[in-house]
């Protein structure tokens, strides 16, 4: 017998109830309810189906008709599909763990330990920072901080593994721990009438791949905007709407995270997703951490990140050996456009040696 924990499905519009992985198999497992009956709180699940995770798999998913006991949480699940790899019946139970109102866990009795293998991520302990911007102007598809806009989902464009909701530090987000991309989907959002200019995401990744952030509308889908995370960290970031050239501002529908590199996977959480009005900054001075260059090859002394333009600046000095008493004579600020090529912008610097 094996032990999968449960990731709970939070879309209410749909007929999935929650889901498990099967790491050493490649497949995922989702448990539905199909019945006439309006799904609710005590509803348990009809319906189990393996969806195989494969990377360029094109094996169909194996559907099994469910029973599962009221009374100590037992199931049966039997299919007549014919598969080499899962049985045509299903036996085990549902672990309730430390929850008190759904279960935690599943134990399928024809899986063992042998074959099924846990997947180990090394993910956030804490949460983002608490978004401060006023709900009236905010448009949310995911965070606890704001009520989530009319018809999001999480859609399944193919990827090899969905992203799913979990809790950290007693905030929910979003868990990728074998992340390629992930769409989301909403009704229609009109940036222009309602004053949005800007989305922000705030993303963890383990390693600091780059992530392709796309923002769709009806039929245009080719833009998008490149961000690197950091590795081990949260990171915040606010995208300028106007980087967006060609997509229709008043039919916004669609918003896609994508590495670009599957079928690799890597172990990515996304949180606090949402368009927001711009709050002004006039007379505002901004604090950032510098990251010390470590390259004594090259002209860069510094860097820091200025996460409300999405940007990344560099200080550097241009013009002779430096030493551990040069200051920089230049700064130069990078940002990424629509197309995914960075624009930048050089600055002369003059510091004042005396007070900084």
């Amino acid at each position: 017998m094996a032990q999968f924990s449960l990731v709970k499905d939070t879309n209410s519009s749909d007929n999935l109830l929650a889901t498990f992985d099967i790491p050493s198999l490649s497949a995922r497992a989702e448990l539905r309810y199909l019945g006439a009956s309006t799904i609710g709180a005590s509803t348990l699940p009809d319906t189990l189906v393996i969806v195989s995770t494969a990377p360029g798999s094109t094996s169909p998913a194996i559907t099994y008709a469910l029973t599962v006991s009221r009374t100590d949480g037992s199931f049966t699940a039997k299919t007549t599909a014919t598969s080499t790899t899962f049985p045509a019946v299903l036996s085990g139970s549902f672990d309730m763990g430390t929850s008190t109102t759904i279960p935690e866990f599943v134990n399928v009795t024809q899986f063992t330990s042998a074959t099924t293998t846990t997947t180990t991520t090394t993910g956030p302990t804490n949460a983002p920072p608490t978004p401060t911007v006023a709900a009236s102007d905010v448009v949310s598809l995911y965070s606890d901080a704001y009520t989530t806009t009319a018809g999001f989902i999480l859609p399944n464009w193919g990827q090899g593994k969905m992203v799913a909701d979990t809790v950290i530090a007693s905030n929910h987000v979003l868990k990728g721990d074998a992340f390629t991309y992930q769409g989301f989907e909403f009704g229609a959002v009109n940036a222009t009438t309602k004053g949005l200019n800007k989305l922000h995401v705030d993303i963890w990744s383990k390693d600091a791949t780059p992530v392709k952030i796309f923002v769709i509308s009806d039929k245009q889908d080719s833009e998008f905007v490149e961000v690197t995370p950091i590795a081990g960290a949260w990171k915040s970031v606010d995208i300028d709407l106007s980087v967006f050239t060609k997509i229709d501002k008043t039919q916004i529908i669609q918003v896609k995270m994508d590495t670009g590199i599957q079928p690799v996977t890597k172990e990515m959480y996304f949180d606090n997703i949402y368009f927001a009005k711009a709050s002004a900054t006039t007379g505002t001075t901004n604090t950032y951490a510098l990251v010390a260059d470590t390259n004594q090859s090259d002209t860069v002394m510094a860097s820091f990140d200025i996460t409300g333009l999405n940007a990344h600046a560099e200080l550097r000095f241009e013009g002779g050996t430096i030493t551990s008493t040069t200051v920089p004579n230049k700064l130069v600020i990078s940002i990424p456009s629509a197309t995914g090529a960075a624009q930048s912008a050089t600055y002369d610097l003059t510091i004042n040696t005396a007070d900084g």
